[in-house]
């Protein structure tokens, strides 16, 4: 990116790996708060709550559907 001021004084700044990708993971923390985030807008608190602890526990669920009817329920109710 590079910013250039009406002063004439120019900034430049470069993030070579975007924040989530691989190379630049985002934490734990900030990966919960962007799922609430944007699940916050068709779910409830308690509904994107439900949905993520399913989700992180998505190898150990005995039918992946439970995922399916968490997001699906919660959003048509």
């Amino acid at each position: 990116m590079r910013l250039t001021l009406k002063d004439g004084r120019v900034f430049d700044a470069v993030e070579e790996f975007n924040r989530g990708s691989a190379e630049n993971p985002m934490t734990s923390a900030e990966l919960r708060a962007k799922f609430d985030d944007n699940a916050g807008s068709v779910l409830t608190a308690d509904e994107c709550g439900r949905l993520a602890d399913a989700a992180a526990r998505t190898e150990t669920l005995a039918d992946a559907g439970e995922l399916v009817t968490l997001a699906t329920h919660a959003a048509s109710a």
